[in-house]
């Protein structure tokens, strides 16, 4: 196992830092929306 220090592992956790927070918002966006709806439906008349 490589340490993460060498250049290649150093990319691959930029990289998967910025995936994480692109994506952040779009998942937290979507479970949001999710969550409205079931309270929508629930709370119908």
């Amino acid at each position: 196992m490589k340490r993460a220090d060498t250049p290649k592992g150093a990319a691959l956790v930029a990289l998967l830092t910025v995936a994480a927070c692109v994506l952040a918002p779009w998942v937290v966006y979507g479970f949001a929306r999710i969550l409205s709806e079931i309270y929508t439906v629930l709370h119908q008349p």
